[in-house]
């Protein structure tokens, strides 16, 4: 059984600090155990911390304080930010006042960033579990390696062009990458090539498809917790890279840059749910609409990418997920399903 104080380690280290930097804390009042916590390691580590809860309406005037912000990106500050499903949390109120400078910072990659989840009491009661077992299973799920990561360099050497996924229930997605591109596993690093983890845990591995090239079904596996609201079931058509009907996805479909995917995210399946998106998309294989992620697509090939300010991902496999890749001359390279990945040598 892993104890906090290793989870709040790992994080840290996650995020290669330098001594003196500014590191802000976000999170809701029910995650107020790991806050402290972190801010303990963080102490030790000679870094600057600052906490605010995003669930109090006194606080958000610090989001609108510029001149606060200012100093702290010339400081180059970091920011963890705790998440927990079925909070008091009015996260979304709290990013929508922010500056655009601000947003702008904490979405490229200036300095380093993450995000982590921990648990609360009624998020565990909702899954029938204790606060406990809903502890463990987050810190360990973190503490775990990626076992995906092993696959990186096999799907480089293959060249791929272009893929073709399917399920069970429905799916039939084809979709192209951009020349030399490569997966990543969840590390980024900053303009000043620092290397960090965006998100913990990290399961899975991802890239970002040609904006224009998804033609074919999708039919979603899992129920998603997204903005408060849980959408349990939901199908995708794409055609020319665009959606061109959907079910199930009116609440969120509400910027044009939705109707386009930012990203393919491969993970092994499990049939535990969580309600919690940066939990579940690690536990099945998934797309994302909205922005993509340019980490391991090379500079001149960015422009075919989607853009967005919002990423929202999509659970699409049940267990029986078939992702075969193909390179320019037609020819299967590779075929991942749950049991692992074939590499085909042709």
């Amino acid at each position: 059984m892993s104890s906090l104080l290793d989870y709040s380690i790992l994080i840290v280290r996650n995020l290669n600090l330098g001594v003196g930097q500014s590191v802000e804390i976000v999170c809701p009042l029910e995650c107020k155990e790991l806050a402290d916590t972190l801010k303990d390691v963080l102490v030790r580590s000679f870094v600057n911390v600052s906490i605010t809860y995003n669930n109090e309406e006194d606080d958000y005037y610090i989001c609108k304080n510029e001149e606060y912000y200012n100093k702290l990106i010339e400081s180059q500050f970091v920011r963890i930010s705790i998440i927990s499903s079925f909070t008091k949390n009015k996260s979304k109120k709290y990013i929508e006042t922010q500056t655009m400078k601000v947003r702008n910072y904490l979405y490229s990659s200036h300095s380093q960033r993450t995000v982590v989840a921990y648990q609360n009491e009624i998020w565990a009661k909702r899954l029938g579990i204790t606060y406990l077992e809903l502890k463990n299973r987050i810190i360990d799920m973190a503490l775990r390696g990626n076992p995906l990561s092993k696959y990186i360099d096999d799907l480089y050497n293959c060249d791929i062009k272009y893929a073709r996924i399917k399920s069970s229930i429905g799916t039939d997605l084809y979709m192209e990458f951009t020349d030399g591109f490569i997966f990543n596993d969840g590390f980024i690093k900053t303009e000043n090539g620092i290397p960090f983890k965006a998100n913990i845990p990290c399961l899975e591995i991802f890239t970002s498809p040609i904006k224009n090239s998804l033609r074919g079904h999708v039919e979603g596996s899992k129920p998603v917790y997204i903005n408060g609201r849980i959408i349990r079931k939901f199908s995708i058509d794409f055609m020319d890279g665009e959606i061109v009907s959907a079910t199930g996805l009116d609440s969120i479909l509400n910027d044009d840059s939705l109707f386009y995917c930012g990203e393919l995210g491969i993970a092994y399946y499990s049939d535990f749910l969580f309600y919690n998106t940066l939990l579940d998309e690690n536990l099945s294989t998934h797309i994302a609409l909205g922005n993509s992620y340019y980490m391991g697509v090379k500079k001149r090939e960015r422009n075919k990418l989607n853009t967005s300010f919002y990423h929202i991902d999509l659970p699409i496999d049940d267990g029986t997920i078939e992702i075969r890749f193909y390179d320019k001359d037609d020819k299967l390279k590779a075929l991942f399903k749950n049991t692992g990945l074939e590499i085909y040598d042709n």
